[in-house]
Parts: structure tokens; sequence; C-alpha cells
């Protein structure tokens, strides 16, 4: 399927803008990657995972292109706690605490 010569302009600019992007933030993604691998114990290596998204209106004789770079950064908690059932329970005072 051909593109129409809008379709190729909005292709076009959204590879700039993401472009764009990516060379802004490379780097800092790169570094967000270095210093969970170093937190994470079970990892064998660094990964960056970029993931991008476009959005225009297609029917507007003038469409805005929003192109957006996003990536996360992999942290880690952990909490945990015991249940005990069979501990033996306080009695309170009758009618409440003092």
């Amino acid at each position: 399927m051909e593109l129409t010569e809008k379709q190729n302009q909005i292709a076009n600019l959204a590879t700039d803008l993401f472009r764009e992007l990516l060379v802004a933030h490379l780097a800092e993604s790169i570094s967000d990657a270095e210093d969970t691998f170093q937190r994470d114990e079970n990892a064998t290596e660094p990964v960056v995972k970029l993931g991008i998204s476009v959005h225009f209106q297609p029917l507007n004789e003038k469409p805005e292109v929003k192109v957006r770079l996003s990536w996360s950064v992999k942290r880690n908690d952990e909490a945990s706690g015991v249940v005990d059932t069979t501990q033996t329970r306080l009695p309170f005072a009758q009618g409440g605490a003092q």
C-alpha cells in the first residue's frame, strides 16, 4: 500500500522526532540500566528497553505529531512477615485503654 504525501510527512516527522528523543536520552537510559544491573544480583548484564509511541489525528488538515520515548528502571523491594495464629492474645482492660 502506498502512502499519501500527508502520511509520508507524518512518518518522516515521527521518525525525526524519535531520533531527537533517542539521541537526547540514550546515555541516560544506559546509565539507568547500568545502575539497576549493579543492584540486581540475578541479572547477567544490563539491558535497556525503550518504548516509543506516536500519536496524531489523521483527519486533521495539519495533524500535530507527538512522539513519546519511555524506559523503565527495574526496582526491587521486598518485605515479609509471619502471621502467628497460635500466639496468645493479651486481654484489654474492660472499657478500653486508659
